[in-house]
């Protein structure tokens, strides 16, 4: 301390050093009670509590995947009414069956597993 005095009535320019200092640890220390209002850790509580808790990964992953059908979706649909559309014009029926190029089978045909096939004896 002795030293700081010595050296401060020696040098202008360590007085003009302190002083200058001096007045920012002023203005710091008013600066700093009137920046934060009455209020302020009201409104930063608040702040935190409208903050929605951190997902979990699962829910991370659901949500990526719900944003992610839907436009996945929406081509689909679009991509399966172009085609049901040309495969009518195609074939000039107006038909679930020509909408979806299936052949006409008989309900004995669509009845008929491929286990009876196997079952056969093969002499």
């Amino acid at each position: 301390r002795l030293r700081l005095e010595q050296a401060l009535t020696e040098s202008d320019a360590l007085r003009a050093e302190k002083e200058q200092l001096e007045q920012m640890r002023g203005k710091i220390g008013s600066a700093a009670a009137d920046s934060f209002g009455p209020s302020f850790t009201d409104r930063v509580m608040a702040g935190i509590d409208a903050i929605d808790p951190a997902e979990s990964e699962e829910e991370q992953f659901a949500t990526s995947l719900i944003s992610l059908f839907r436009p996945v979706a929406a081509v689909a649909a679009a991509a399966v009414i172009v085609l049901a559309v040309w495969n009518i014009k195609t074939t000039g029926s107006i038909s679930l069956e020509s909408a979806f190029a299936l052949e006409q089978e008989s309900v004995e045909v669509i009845w008929q597993t491929p286990f009876d096939e196997l079952l056969r004896d093969p002499s």
